[in-house]
């Protein structure tokens, strides 16, 4: 089972001013007069152009404009991670039986794999990467260990990039080169660390330390690049980490190489599950899925914030949104 991390949203506070009547505000003067402090994370107006695919609340897959309107269903049955073609002609997603694809409009489905999830596309549309289980018998007793596969879009070449223990959200970098991904132990105290590895199999995986493990850290999840391929937005469940609003909990972008520190991505979002955010394609825009507050039953919502972390407005029910690439 993947491990689920609890992340903690990030509120903005923040006091208003306000005044009796019309008559009252003009008369505001001497020394202790002050200009409104204006939000440190201003409500977002969603401006964003496009399409974003999701898992709908009844757990089909369905596609709507950017700013929430004109949902539509694509799968008559149920389905998971959606992932579009760098042409935005065709959508990969899973199943409970692989990977399948099938065209924009929801025609035409066809399995790729039998097994595996989490599919994310090569910028040339020929490969497909993919979390998928797989038994480990080099120890005392097998083991299922969660591992990345890249296969063509044909079903051929399959080819393993790493040897878990537990390897899962994969992104494929802009420049096709590389793959991050997020490799977690089945002890539940070593902190979950996101990982990049050739795409050709030419090298091991190597660690993008973020955050300064260890006690009381948590995780780096959910990897996301920019599309300038310079960066990758990841949330973290480290209190004291990179955001500096509350305890430390939320999105963060790093640089692609690890270098450097981590920039606080914040939003208003309340106590949640982050699912992996997803880019506009300028760059502009990050969607992500929330299931809101645990416990309050209102189920998972589609929220759109600003690149740089705004008050998220809520589009739809739902979860797992990708952004489709300009056309």
């Amino acid at each position: 089972m993947p491990r689920i991390y609890k992340v903690l949203g990030i509120a903005a506070s923040f006091s208003a001013l306000a005044c009796s009547d019309a008559s009252d505000a003009g008369n505001v003067s001497g020394p202790t007069a002050k200009a409104p402090t204006p939000p440190t994370n201003p409500p977002v107006v969603v401006t964003a152009s496009g399409q974003i695919a999701f898992v709908s609340r009844s757990g089909q897959l369905a596609v709507m404009n950017a700013d929430g309107s004109d949902v539509r269903t694509l799968t008559a049955g149920r389905g998971s991670d959606p992932a579009w073609s760098p042409d935005g002609a065709t959508l990969a997603f899973a199943s409970d039986s692989g990977i399948y694809l099938m065209n924009a409009d929801g025609t035409r489905v066809a399995q790729l794999t039998h097994g595996g999830t989490e599919p994310t596309w090569s910028p040339d549309g020929s490969r497909i990467a993919f979390t998928m289980s797989q038994w480990d018998s080099t120890g005392v007793a097998p083991t299922l260990s969660r591992r990345i596969a890249v296969v063509n879009v044909d079903g051929s070449g399959l080819t393993w990039l790493s040897a878990g223990p537990y390897d899962d959200s994969p992104a494929w970098s802009p420049d096709g080169i590389q793959i991050a991904f997020v490799r977690s132990f089945d002890d539940y105290l070593t902190p979950s660390t996101i990982y990049v590895v050739s795409a050709a199999a030419a090298s091991l995986p190597v660690a993008r330390t973020y955050l300064p493990h260890g006690d009381p850290c948590g995780d780096e999840s959910g990897p996301a690049w920019t599309p300038d391929g310079k960066s990758l937005l990841f949330w973290t469940v480290c209190p004291g980490g990179p955001n500096s609003h509350g305890d430390g909990y939320g999105f963060a972008l790093g640089n692609a190489d690890g270098s450097g520190t981590t920039t606080p991505i914040v939003t208003d979002v309340a106590e949640t599950y982050y699912s992996k955010p997803a880019w506009s394609p300028d760059g502009k825009w990050i969607a992500f899925g929330s299931p809101g507050v645990e416990g309050d039953g209102v189920g998972s919502t589609i929220y759109v914030m600003s690149g740089h972390g705004s008050k998220a407005a809520a589009l739809a029910q739902g979860s797992k949104p990708a952004w489709r690439p300009a056309r």
